[in-house]
């Protein structure tokens, strides 16, 4: 079991017990610090294939406002042709991630 002491004033880890290599602190360390997520779910698309577009953050996305982009990602409605990859919406919520398409479809 891993167990850190953090100091959230200064963001440094100041202890931690449990960890078998050097990765588990600097992960630790971002985790307590700025935890990040990928994030996926779906928007609207007109399209007579699906009701829902897949779709994923480019990047992963910090962790308190994920809740905040889901729900500005239900507003979102898209048309056909989107490729894997498209951009649906850059730099969402001034966070520097884009959302980005998990499918191509091309009607």
């Amino acid at each position: 079991m891993l167990i850190a002491d953090f100091d959230r004033v200064s963001g440094k880890l100041k202890g931690l017990e449990g960890n078998r290599c050097k990765k588990g602190v600097k992960f630790a360390e971002e985790e307590l610090a700025n935890p990040v997520r990928i994030l996926t779910t779906t928007i609207s698309i007109d399209s007579k294939k699906l009701e829902r577009l897949p779709v994923r953050s480019s990047i992963p996305a910090p962790k308190a406002k994920i809740q905040k982009m889901v729900s500005e990602i239900k507003k979102i409605k898209v048309s056909p042709p989107i490729k894997m990859g498209d951009i649906i919406t850059a730099n969402f919520l001034n966070t520097g991630v884009d959302i980005i398409s998990s499918i191509t479809l091309d009607e």
